[in-house]
């Protein structure tokens, strides 16, 4: 069984709650982004990086919030057609548009400290991708 399906096994109602959840609050922050760069009327900390970044991100979490709201409204018996794959697409990618954007901002401030968020932020991927592995490597010892 692929790990897409596994994760479905577990798929409930509260947990399609939170990513909504997830996906309007990543909005919310966006739409920030965007007000304060409007308000800097082109001066630093603007950034065409930041703001294209931003927008992307909004879009993107929208979409996501949208995504799941179906599956929500119309229950368990949806779950089948629930995209794993497609969830983690779009939440990696807001995640990452939003550092982007973040980074291109303080990179304004400090370029030391923008630089230290992005790696930062890589390094913390890089565990949390690892740490996901080994559960999803556990799960299935216990399931066999």
């Amino acid at each position: 069984m692929d790990a897409g399906n596994h994760l479905k096994k577990y798929l409930t109602r509260s947990y399609l709650e939170q990513l909504r959840n997830i996906a309007i609050a990543a909005a919310g922050f966006s739409a920030g982004l965007l007000i304060f760069l409007a308000q800097t009327d082109g001066n630093p900390p603007y950034s065409d990086t930041a703001l294209w970044s931003a927008i992307f991100a909004l879009l993107v979490s929208l979409y996501g919030w949208q995504y799941v709201l179906p599956f929500i409204l119309f229950g368990e018996k949806t779950f089948e057609k629930f995209n794993i794959y497609v969830v983690a697409l779009i939440q990696m990618s807001t995640v990452l548009a939003l550092l982007i954007s973040i980074s291109a901002i303080l990179s304004h401030v400090s370029v030391c400290a923008s630089t230290f968020l992005v790696f930062l932020g890589a390094a913390l991927a890089t565990l949390v991708i690892h740490h996901n592995w080994k559960i999803i490597s556990f799960s299935h010892e216990k399931d066999a």
